[in-house]
């Protein structure tokens, strides 16, 4: 099927809306020209309003590379680290820490299940040296929305910087992380764009560490260039732009609301979501499949049916689950789709195994 008649419930790529796709194909320009530069600067000032930051650096990558920038910061760090793990992308963030040789202690919960903050206390109570945490603000894997707020004041409460994954949560719900030493962020999933920026967020000034840090892994470097640091693709950062202008008041509330009709879709169709509602990101609904069936080939089956939905990626496939995602552009075209499509998921046959209709 066409990608143009496929509805995209999807964590990435995300749907884009027009406007979008034409500053993606549009002309390329010089990461130095003057023009560029302005705008460039002029896209980090809007990405940290949206974020609540002083600052914002964009460098070209994922969003993993921006949480490498994040743990090589941690290196230059005093003490050691606390990692929250509530599934896979918390555990990634483990991950990159060790590769980075960092030291730190992992706090663990059930995927699915917020953290238990006895169990923080007490693991800093057993390494007194620990002076940063870092976690997920949404773990996509599961679509569980970790309380932010009352993490970060836990952690001003004693001394502790706090560095966040924001990957899932910008663009999908109001946030603010001013109180943040670093947040990770990416152009695509809730930004609205393609992927390719990584983006990183900060409220205090960095200054580069030269024999220290690998340069383009040097969130200094990037801040005391001001502009642009390295080669950044044009095309991607009018996207992200474009993108940021659909952002605006009735944003997060349009998103509720059509993530409220897919979970009452859902909800008459006997599929529950694995997180409670109101502990979970709107754009991230997790279904865990029955035992006797498959979530792969109910992947495949709704892909037939013109549904694209998450459930390729080694972990979900492994817990027999998939994801229903609703990122980037939500306008009228989107949500005729979605609501004829939703019409094929009504149709289902437990006993084949398979959609019909």
């Amino acid at each position: 099927m066409k990608a143009s008649k496929m509805l995209n419930l999807l964590p990435g790529p995300v749907n884009v809306s027009g406007r979008v796709q034409r500053a993606l194909g549009g002309q390329l320009y010089s990461h130095r020209q003057v023009e560029f530069s302005r705008d460039f600067i002029s896209l980090k000032r809007d990405l940290s309003k949206l974020a609540g930051t002083r600052y914002c650096q964009i460098t070209t990558g994922s969003g993993t590379l921006a949480n490498d920038i994040i743990a090589q910061q941690l290196t230059l760090l005093p003490g050691m680290g606390m990692i929250l793990i509530n599934g896979e992308f918390g555990n990634r963030l483990y991950e990159m820490a060790w590769s980075a040789g960092l030291h730190v202690v992992a706090v663990n919960s059930n995927w699915g299940e917020s953290f238990d903050m006895d169990q923080l206390e007490e693991a800093l109570a057993h390494n007194p040296e620990i002076s940063w945490v870092w976690f997920c603000h949404c773990e996509t894997s599961t679509g569980m929305l970790n309380p932010y707020e009352k993490i970060s004041r836990w952690a001003q409460e004693n001394d502790l910087l706090v560095c966040v994954d924001a990957m899932s949560t910008l663009g999908n719900v109001p946030v603010n992380y001013s109180d943040a030493f670093l947040v990770s962020g990416t152009s695509g999933k809730g930004l609205g764009s393609a992927a390719g920026l990584s983006l990183i967020f900060h409220n205090k000034i960095f200054l580069p560490k030269p024999g220290q840090l690998p340069v383009y892994l040097d969130l200094g470097h990037y801040f005391v260039q001001g502009g642009t640091a390295f080669t950044v693709p044009s095309n991607l950062v009018y996207g992200l732009k474009e993108a940021l202008s659909r952002i605006q008041d009735g944003h997060f509330s349009n998103l509720r609301a059509v993530s409220g009709k897919v979970s009452r879709w859902l909800d008459e169709m006997d599929l529950d979501t694995l997180v409670r509602p109101e502990s979970n990101n709107p754009s991230v609904l997790t279904i865990p499949v029955a035992d006797e069936y498959s979530s792969s080939e109910i992947g495949d089956h709704l892909y037939q049916k013109g549904i694209a939905v998450s459930y390729q990626s080694e972990y979900l496939k492994k817990m027999n689950w998939i994801q229903v995602c609703l990122m980037g552009e939500l306008g009228a075209p989107f949500k005729r789709r979605l609501r004829l499509r939703m019409r094929k998921f009504h149709q289902w046959d437990p006993r084949q195994e398979r959609l019909v209709g």
